[in-house]
């Protein structure tokens, strides 16, 4: 795949010694005849038009290679190559070739969407695929936005309105990363606070701003996000211990609940799963799961059990 970009990308076509040092990497450059066996993989079983060229002043036994027609798809940036081109936008000044690179990602899908968008048209496009899960819409303008200035460390402020307040209020906050659940969320900090979660579905009028910010240079998304279960985060880490039925034990020990946790099969049949994390709202929902409903206790925490209770007892007005 390298080999085909880079041949693609050259005018004038490759040299074996060019393509050699184009692919070479932390100074190990593949062998002649490895580069020569490469291209005959190309025109063979790939069946590629690796064509052979020539300029004015090579030497006559000088070859050079170069492809004219390679497919698009092979061409498309992924969510990897676009992250990378943004963050060397990132670092350069404003001219030509800050211009340039952003013309290059500005078609390009936003990152975290990307592949939800390669699956919305694999379903239009077969029968035998859907969707099944209920999701909330969120504008690629939006989230295009939302990424840039995760990258490129610039604040945004927008409209909130949580669904327990009366009315809107102006955020403006520090963009720290996204979460995927049942909702999309934005993870954000401000000056005076550390990192909050907001619902994607509720920022309306989003803004970028031109005002950098430097992270806490304590905080480490990555590892904040391992704590949480699901994307409820609290401030205490607390140890969860579930017991699982002999019925549904062999279902539970095919799912990583929690990155943490620590799976005992008892001599019953029955299934014991521990981890810590910080939060256990969306817990709750795992629970209540049709395959696990009547056949997983709590063990602890008490705090766990209590706020199942009062999640049962909310959930009867739906009957009532």
């Amino acid at each position: 795949m390298r080999l085909t970009q880079e041949l693609q990308a050259s005018n004038y076509g490759l040299t074996y010694e060019q393509i050699r040092d184009r692919l070479g990497e932390k100074g190990h450059r593949p062998t002649l005849r490895t580069v020569q066996r490469m291209i005959e993989t190309l025109r063979i079983d790939m069946e590629v038009d690796v064509k052979e060229c020539v300029l004015d002043g090579d030497h006559h036994l000088l070859k050079r290679f170069r492809i004219d027609n390679l497919p698009s798809a092979v061409l498309t940036l992924d969510k990897s190559d676009t992250a990378e081109i943004k963050r060397h936008i990132a670092t350069l000044p404003d001219g030509l070739l800050s211009q340039a690179l952003t013309k290059v990602v500005a078609g390009a899908a936003p990152l975290s969407g990307g592949l939800k968008a390669t699956l919305d048209e694999l379903i239009e496009r077969t029968a035998h695929t859907a969707t099944m899960e209920p999701r909330s819409i969120i504008s690629k303008t939006q989230m295009s936005l939302l990424e840039t200035s995760i990258e490129r460390r610039r604040e945004i402020k927008f409209k909130y309105r949580s669904q327990t307040a009366k009315k809107a209020s102006v955020r403006a906050v520090r963009p720290l990363g996204l979460l995927y659940g049942r909702f999309g969320y934005l993870c954000a900090a401000t000056a005076s606070r550390g990192a909050a979660i907001y619902r994607l579905d509720l920022l309306e009028d989003v803004q970028a701003t031109n005002t950098p910010f430097e992270p806490n240079p304590h905080f480490n998304f990555k590892s904040w996000a391992s704590e949480s279960f699901g994307i409820y985060h609290g401030d205490e880490l607390i140890k969860v211990k579930l017991r699982f039925s002999k019925a549904v034990a062999s279902r539970a020990a095919k799912i990583t609940f929690h990155s943490s946790q620590q799976m005992t099969q008892r001599s019953n049949g029955e299934l014991t799963l521990t981890w810590k994390c910080r939060g256990h709202r969306e817990m709750i929902w795992q629970l209540l799961h049709p395959d696990f409903v009547g056949e997983v206790e709590i063990e602890e925490p008490s705090t766990l059990k209590d706020e199942y209770r009062e999640y049962l007892e909310l959930a009867k007005a739906a009957i009532f």
